[in-house]
């Protein structure tokens, strides 16, 4: 019996990505404003329904990634007129969600460490804001 028959496909596909020499991927746009900071009409959203739309429609092409990005952001995103990224979804939680949808397409996300502050430090902060 081959071993190959009882991997898992997102086994064999991280597999395969990583003989390749080039790895073909897609950032999701989990915040609101998604890729790029503008006011200029735009058919894109940060929301789990779209971004399982972009996932599904990436595997379909053969990406052999998606990547959700975690960012911190203050109050009002980057601010200004648009708010960019003044909303997102989690990273995580999307690319779990999307686990579901998808057979072999590689799901990445990134997750945030407090960078060196006590987590009591984190919330007198967002308490005093």
């Amino acid at each position: 019996m081959s071993t190959q028959g009882t991997k898992s496909k997102h086994i064999q596909a991280i597999e395969h990505a990583a003989q390749n020499p080039l790895i073909l991927g897609l950032f999701l746009p989990l915040q609101s404003g998604a890729w790029s900071p503008s006011t200029a009409p735009r058919g894109t959203s940060w929301t789990f329904d779209y971004n399982a739309r972009c996932t599904v429609l990436a595997e379909k092409l053969g990406f052999d990634l998606v990547f959700g990005l975690a960012q911190w952001m203050g109050k009002g995103g980057y601010g200004g007129k648009m708010k960019f990224r003044e909303s997102s979804t989690d990273p995580l939680i999307v690319t779990a969600g999307l686990a579901a949808l998808t057979e072999r397409i590689i799901l990445i996300s990134t997750v945030h460490i407090l960078y060196g502050w006590h987590p009591l430090h984190q919330v007198t902060r967002l308490l005093v804001a």
